[in-house]
């Protein structure tokens, strides 16, 4: 499966679960699949099943978000849509990942 995109670090103590339920406020049909220390994270079904017959496509760009875990620094990484129409989704990580 090619992957590309935008590759933005995130310097956060929030873990997966907490990670996908904001991006489920977002999406809330999403699918997950787990893969050691990282997710994809599908908009819903449906793009789960384009992602895995085409791959990358312009049609499906915005509908999946690489989440990458395990790094030293407290870093999550996130792939995003090249135009970064889900770039709001990492915003309110951002902010969610903000000290009180």
């Amino acid at each position: 499966m090619e992957i590309h995109g935008n590759d933005i670090g995130v310097k956060t103590s929030l873990g997966k679960d907490e990670i996908i339920n904001i991006i489920k406020k977002f999406w809330p049909q999403l699918v997950v699949e787990y893969d050691d220390d990282s997710v994809f994270v599908y908009k819903n079904k449906s793009a789960q099943r384009n992602w895995d017959a085409k791959g990358w496509t312009e049609q499906n760009d915005t509908e999946m978000i690489h989440v990458m875990f395990g790094s030293e620094d407290g870093i999550v990484w996130f792939v995003i849509d090249d135009n970064k129409v889900n770039d709001r989704i990492i915003k309110e990580i951002e902010r969610k990942s903000l000290p009180n």
